[in-house]
């Protein structure tokens, strides 16, 4: 694929912007001493991790477009052609449940589509916690 003019640029910055008042390193340092490591699920392979990136010049090549793709024309076939596993299997249905998230159903069709199980059962809740604030029944999810 070539990335037509429109995509060609991509935007970045580089400058961290924080309030003082509310940095401070070193509780967070202690606090994470405290971590139990037993409850962490990537640590006993409750999940396993879903590679972001396979190939980088693929990726770097697919991301403009996949980008552009979500910002204009989500409503477009539901399987384009994106070679990169995560832009293809976790981002892309992410961002269509995204796009259609005042359709409950349709939404959690696209969530149940993620194939990365953390993102699956993060978007789940997600979902569940729109639709609690609206007073339709959700369900969230812990595995």
């Amino acid at each position: 694929m070539k990335c037509p003019p429109r995509c060609a640029t991509t935007r970045g910055a580089n400058n961290l912007h924080a309030y003082t008042r509310h940095w401070h390193p070193e509780a967070w340092l202690a606090w994470e001493d405290t971590w139990d490591r037993r409850q962490d699920p990537y640590e006993d392979d409750h999940f396993r991790p879903f590679p972001l990136v396979r190939d980088p010049l693929v990726f770097e090549e697919e991301l403009p477009y996949f980008v552009g793709y979500h910002r204009s024309n989500h409503h477009r076939p539901p399987q384009p052609p994106w070679e990169e596993p995560f832009l293809r299997d976790v981002a892309h249905p992410l961002l269509q449940a995204f796009h259609v998230r005042k359709t409950p159903a349709e939404a959690l069709h696209w969530v149940e589509k993620v194939a990365a199980a953390d993102w699956r059962i993060a978007a789940t809740n997600w979902l569940s916690r729109r639709l609690d604030k609206k007073g339709v029944t959700g369900g969230r999810t812990d595995a």
